[in-house]
């Protein structure tokens, strides 16, 4: 080109680890009453029923609420990000707990986007490749999870 000799370069090159998404659908977890299974059309979720609750408020993570528990095998270690498909019935039934293995529950949700099937981000946790566990706890009855997903691809 005009005179202008070619150079070397050396460009940096990024190696993209294995991307994973692993989706489990709530008629794959292991309930603990009061969680129940139920269904809404076609659709299997799981949750505890709106009669269950005696109180307003929501319930603290350490307190007997029953629990669906997922168990996943992870093909590599990566910050993996748990996501939930919920429905919320109102302001009293719109949160779960997720857990991760013996991590520190955490609060999902307490969005206001009521009355249909949304996915709901829950914690970032860095994850070895095998066996883990995935557990929603209740915090707060007619809450529904259709399925979780663990992911790495960051969506």
């Amino acid at each position: 080109t005009s005179g202008e000799q070619a150079q070397e370069r050396t460009l940096p090159v990024r190696i993209v680890p294995e991307m994973v998404r692993l989706e489990l659908g709530a008629d794959e977890a292991t309930l603990v009453a009061p969680f129940a299974l139920g269904k809404d059309g076609g659709r299997t979720f799981a949750h505890v029923p709106p009669e269950v609750r005696a109180s307003d408020g929501p319930w603290q993570a350490e307190d007997e609420t029953g629990s669906a528990t997922w168990r996943v095998n992870l093909p590599i270690a990566a910050e993996y990000v748990l996501m939930a498909e919920c429905w919320w019935r109102d302001t009293k039934g719109n949160s779960f707990y997720a857990q991760v293995d013996d991590g520190e529950p955490t609060m999902i949700g307490n969005n206001e986007n009521f009355g249909h099937w949304q996915w709901v981000k829950g914690p970032t946790t860095a994850l070895d490749a095998g066996e883990h566990t995935v557990t929603l706890l209740g915090r707060e009855d007619g809450a529904r999870v259709a399925q979780v997903m663990l992911t790495n691809t960051g969506s």
